[in-house]
């Protein structure tokens, strides 16, 4: 009656194990003398009752917890030395987030901003309300808690991947291959995280490389034989998601559904694995494409695209204040407002809200512009983009990449040495790796036309990478200095990243002062909300998102020193013209106080010239 008990149990145990998307295997039970294995351990764990069905362990888990507490340590490390350190987007984001939650959804649409990102800070506002000082430091927390979950995200990417590629239970030589394999992928995606993507740059590139990793990770899982359709619908969701977080993941989610199905092979229910994707990706897609195309007249997924490309390969006039200045490359639909004066005053009060209106809404501005192919133009653009990312990466980060190469060098030499593989063995270990280096190539090729940030870049870098390492195990699983050659580049990786934390901490980007600013405008009278006016460059003017303030007209860099230096009844003209503006107040940057009527903001470098609150 026991032995009954016994087996009707085991029998349930499988099939809700099947069910649950993970093989429960009886522990020692062999099917055809080859151990069999769960694809997902994880999911046991806290039953007592599967306790006994166990899979062999593929990872070596003392090293992958080093590595976890390593890359949590340094991500602290290089967050707490920017601590202070914003950037210009980064504002646009926080304006976004804020018109979300007070629910003015016409200015929180924004075609060329991601909002997944600015949801996350608009919360973390709210929840938290800071002051100046305040804000920026909760901006970095919240960038170092994306960044957890982006290990969480490559750890599943990790497990995943070993599944996928069919690593056996072992000792000895292979035992180093995978602790090799394991702390050396680990610091590559620490360093693509730290010095690629940059935690200390707030942005939502962080949110890319996380949506990239899982991704990835369900490939692998569909590679490995999970291929259930809530994995295929999971795979959609977690696309669409990524779209929400930047628009280039649109053209990308579909190539990385085209890699899933081409994983999924010619078995049967492809058509409706096909259909449950698309749809997950499409659906969540549409909760931005479809405001967002309402609120142009036509159908739009986002205009960075087209704008960068019109910026830097056309080279039309960027950033701000475009006049329509080549007729070939259209007319603005709306423009930013010149005063008569010299030098310029440019006036954007209305209709756009934000900190910075050019900045927060460049769509907005553009309106009308037609980006052109030139052949030229584009050869160009291209040879500079590829020149500027070589230089990052073959001389900046060049032992990363050296150490990598050398690796898949040093396993093709051994290979060839040691078991006589052909050239037809190299091929096949890269060619197993296409659904890494697939996506990839796409991403890189598409930037490499438009525009790159070595940001940009760095999850679709860490896939080539990987792929790599994973291509050179392949050709020589078993060689033990395959392993210790793994470990060597690892701990060198993790030491030069360790240097990279104390360069961060020595020098630091500081932009507290903005906080002072802020504060000392506040001291000095003037309301949160209120209009200012700015000679200087107001991209980078962050005290004015501190004090809540919205930048209305300005002045530009180039042309500040002319106003500084002019005589005064030609500043007095000027200065009326900002107040006509409805100014609360001027403020500039400059070294000396720069004429009468001027007030210094206390303990910075900053001027204000003050208009009574009537005007």
């Amino acid at each position: 009656m026991k032995l009954l008990f016994l087996k009707k149990r085991e029998s349930l145990l499988v099939g809700w194990g099947a069910v649950l998307g993970f093989n429960v295997v009886p522990r020692g039970r062999r099917t055809g003398g080859k151990q069999l294995t769960s694809a997902n351990r994880s999911g046991l764990r806290g039953f007592p009752l599967l306790s006994r069905y166990r899979r062999p362990t593929t990872q070596p888990r003392t090293y992958l917890g080093l590595c976890r507490a390593a890359a949590i340590f340094l991500g602290l490390v290089y967050t707490f030395g920017a601590r202070y350190r914003m950037y210009p987007d980064t504002v646009s984001y926080l304006d976004m987030g804020d018109a979300y939650l007070r629910g003015d959804f016409a200015n929180a649409l924004n075609a060329y901003w991601g909002a997944l990102y600015s949801w996350f800070l608009g919360a973390a506002v709210a929840m938290f309300d800071p002051s100046p000082h305040g804000e920026v430091l909760l901006v970095h927390a919240v960038n170092f808690s994306i960044f957890l979950c982006s290990l969480v995200a490559f750890e599943f990417c990790l497990r995943s991947v070993f599944d996928s590629q069919a690593i056996l239970r072992g000792t000895g030589n292979l035992k180093l291959a995978r602790t090799g394999l394991v702390v050396l992928l680990y610091a590559l995606y620490t360093w693509s995280a730290l010095e690629l993507v940059t935690v200390s740059i707030p942005t939502p590139d962080l949110c890319v490389s996380t949506v990239v990793l899982l991704v990835v990770g369900i490939i692998a899982r569909i590679r490995a034989g999970k291929s259930s359709l809530g994995i295929f619908g999971g795979l959609g969701l977690i696309l669409g998601v990524g779209y929400l977080a930047k628009s280039v993941m649109l053209p990308l989610g579909f190539v990385f559904l085209a890699t899933a199905w081409i994983s999924y092979g010619r078995r049967r229910g492809l058509t409706s694995r096909i259909l449950i994707s698309s749809c997950g990706f499409v659906a969540v897609a549409a909760l931005l494409i479809v405001p967002l195309s309402l609120s142009h007249g036509r159908f739009t997924f986002g205009e960075s695209g087209r704008m960068n490309y019109a910026w830097h390969v056309n080279r039309v006039p960027h950033f701000a204040h475009w006049e329509g200045n080549v007729a070939a490359h259209g007319v603005p639909l709306h423009s930013t407002r010149k005063l008569p004066t010299n030098p310029v005053v440019h006036e954007f009060a209305t209709p756009i809200s934000g900190t910075y209106p050019p900045w927060y809404a460049p769509a907005y501005w553009y309106e009308g512009i037609q980006p052109k192919f030139n052949l030229q133009q584009q050869c160009v653009a291209s040879l500079q983009i590829v020149r500027d990312a070589s230089v990052v990466l073959f001389k900046e980060q060049s032992y990363v990449v050296g150490m990598v190469w050398g690796l898949f060098v040093f396993s093709l030499i051994s290979a060839k040495i040691q078991t006589q593989k052909g050239w037809r063995a190299v091929l096949n270990s890269l060619r197993s790796q296409w659904y890494l280096f697939l996506p990839a190539a796409t991403a890189l090729g598409m930037y490499s036309l438009v525009h790159i940030e070595i940001r940009y870049l760095g999850p679709f870098i860490f896939l080539i990478l990987m792929g790599l390492v994973w291509a050179s195990h392949r050709l020589v699983q078993t060689d033990v200095s395959w392993g210790q050659y793994a470990v060597s580049a690892a701990v060198v990786i993790w030491a030069l990243l360790a240097v990279g934390g104390v360069r961060e901490l020595a020098h630091t980007t500081d932009d507290s002062e903005h906080c002072r600013v802020a504060e000392g405008l506040w001291r000095m009278g003037v309301e949160r909300g209120a209009p200012i006016g700015h000679v200087g460059n107001s991209f980078k003017a962050y005290w004015a998102r501190f004090g809540r303030f919205k930048i209305v007209a300005e002045i530009l860099p180039a042309d500040a020193d002319s106003f500084l230096a002019g005589n005064l009844q030609t500043k007095q003209t000027i200065i009326d013209k900002f107040r006509s503006c409805g100014v609360r107040a001027i403020v500039t940057k400059r070294n000396a106080q720069p004429g009468a009527g001027w007030a210094p903001i206390p303990d910075t470098q900053y001027f204000a010239y003050l208009f009574s609150a009537e005007g």
